[in-house]
């Protein structure tokens, strides 16, 4: 499966993160898990070109995903991956082989095998339609530290960063530049 992703993010303080879950009426919705796990080469060939690569566990599940930037987002390659095949991979640390991931990876002269496990990062999300696009809220745990953020995933490639800075402003939310979470979860790793 393929999709082209946009986002626009911003990290939160926890005060703009507890006032805007208020402002959206989210203080009795349930926030969904999902843990990310983010592998790399041993020379970091991915981050370096602005790749990333995870899995993702749900409460059922997961996923894997390759993210390959285009001239406006990143398209993501994922694959589904039933709780048995996640928890094996988990377990060895690897991808699932014959994958429509591994195919990408492929396509970068990349195997498996030349893929190690970096860190995971654990994320409670609170999402929201809007007329922009989807809104989520984001809390997440990784090396100790926890961090808030809001991200907007557009569909719409008319929607700008300046529609998002604007809603930010609206808000009463002070743009603060946010890493991925896969930079932000890997930082120290190797």
């Amino acid at each position: 499966m393929e999709n082209l992703e946009i986002e626009y993010k911003t990290l939160l303080t926890e005060n703009e993160y507890e006032q805007l879950i208020k402002k959206f009426s989210l203080e009795k919705a349930t926030p969904f898990f999902q843990r990310n796990f983010y592998f790399d080469t041993k020379d970091f060939f991915l981050k370096k070109n602005n790749y990333a690569l995870r899995i993702r566990q749900f409460k059922n599940g997961g996923e894997q995903t390759l993210k390959i930037p285009q001239k406006k987002g990143k398209l993501e390659v994922t694959d589904p991956l039933s709780a048995t095949e996640l928890v094996s991979l988990l377990e060895k640390k690897t991808l699932k082989p014959n994958s429509s991931v591994e195919q990408a990876l492929k396509k970068c002269q990349l195997s498996l095998n030349d893929l190690l496990f970096l860190g995971d990062l654990t994320t409670y999300r609170l999402e929201l339609n809007t007329p922009l696009g989807i809104l989520a809220l984001d809390k997440s745990y990784y090396q100790g530290k926890v961090d808030y953020e809001l991200e907007l995933e557009v569909q719409n490639t008319k929607t700008t960063k300046e529609d998002f800075l604007q809603f930010l402003n609206d808000s009463h939310v002070i743009y603060k530049k946010a890493h991925s979470k896969t930079k932000r979860a890997t930082e120290n790793s190797i």
